[in-house]
C-alpha cells in the first residue's frame, strides 16, 4: 500500500469513527439496542483517539461502550481500556482494569 493510499484510508476511517461518535449520543438518548457491530465501531473510535493521544476521550468511549455490553462480551473493550490507561501513565487503573478482565 502506498503512503498516499494509507493516509486516505486513515482519513476515511477517522471520519467514519467520528460519525459513529455522534451516533452513540443519539442511541443513548433514544435508548436504542446495542449490537456487536456498533461495539466494534466504538472500539475503532477509541483506538483512533488513543493514537491521536486523546486518551481521556478514548477512555470515555470505551467506558460508555462497556456500560452497554454484557459481562461476557467485554474482553476486547477491557483490554483496550487497560492499554489506553497504561499508555496514558495510569498504571494503577490499568492493573485494576486487567483484574476485571481476568
Amino acid at each position: 500500500m502506498h503512503k498516499k493510499d494509507f493516509l486516505i484510508l486513515y482519513s476515511l476511517s477517522l471520519e467514519n469513527a467520528e460519525q459513529k461518535n455522534n451516533l452513540l449520543l443519539l442511541c443513548k438518548e433514544a435508548g436504542e439496542t446495542w449490537n456487536k457491530a456498533e461495539e466494534l465501531h466504538w472500539l475503532l473510535l477509541a483506538q483512533i483517539l488513543s493514537a491521536q493521544k486523546q486518551f481521556t476521550d478514548a477512555e470515555t468511549i470505551v467506558g460508555a461502550t462497556l456500560d452497554r455490553t454484557g459481562k461476557w462480551t467485554q474482553g476486547d473493550l477491557l483490554l483496550t481500556k487497560a492499554r489506553i490507561q497504561a499508555t496514558h501513565g495510569q498504571f494503577g487503573d490499568a492493573v485494576e482494569t486487567y483484574t476485571q478482565l481476568l
